[in-house]
């Protein structure tokens, strides 16, 4: 942590988890090792009707996950991307945490790259297809 001129240390941040606008592309900036442009994101997931959340710490988006949306009840997470310099502070499984509760009413499925099932596991999916992972609705078993 950075010191003031006080001499006393900075209090991290704080990190705001919450669906991205398209506002947002123009007011934030990415994480320089995110790995992700704006034009990208406007393009590739606003274009294509997708919902994007993003998790934003002193202007500066940290994560993305993209979801597509299959019907009016069933979502799919297209994308998970957590700033290199990031990975291993909770950041990805908080933001996919704030989307399972917004959309709890919802099942919501993935297929993992190879090494992600357990993190998603962690979350609630379960192996339901050879390629794929589901969260059922909150109460539905």
């Amino acid at each position: 942590m950075a010191e003031e001129e006080s001499g006393t240390l900075k209090p991290p941040m704080s990190i705001t988890y919450r669906r991205g606008k398209l506002e947002d592309l123009q007011c934030f900036r990415f994480s320089e090792d995110l790995g992700i442009a704006a034009e990208s994101i406007e393009f590739n997931v606003v274009g294509m009707s997708h919902e994007f959340w993003i998790a934003v710490e002193d202007k500066t988006i940290l994560a993305i996950t993209v979801l597509g949306r299959a019907t009016s009840n069933e979502f799919t997470v297209m994308y998970l991307r957590v700033a290199n310099s990031r990975k291993g502070d909770g950041i990805g499984s908080s933001l996919i945490r704030t989307i399972l509760d917004t959309y709890s009413s919802s099942e919501i499925s993935v297929v993992p790259f190879a090494g992600t099932e357990q993190f998603y596991e962690r979350l609630g999916f379960k192996r339901t297809a050879c390629w794929e992972m589901r969260r059922k609705p909150t109460g539905v078993d």
